[in-house]
This record gives structure tokens, sequence and C-alpha cells, in this order.
């Protein structure tokens, strides 16, 4: 579980990351 928990806030950041890049684009 905490292996899990870890690869989903991963995943968070990333997503997070992406959406900030594509929002400092526009």
């Amino acid at each position: 579980e905490r292996d899990g928990g870890l690869v989903g806030i991963v995943s968070a950041r990333d997503l997070l990351g992406v959406y900030a890049t594509d929002a400092d684009q526009v």
C-alpha cells in the first residue's frame, strides 16, 4: 500500500505539472 500511495502521489504531481505547463503555454 505504501508503494501504491507513492505512485499515486507521483501521478498526481505529474498531472499537475502537465496542467501547469499547459496553462503556462496558453
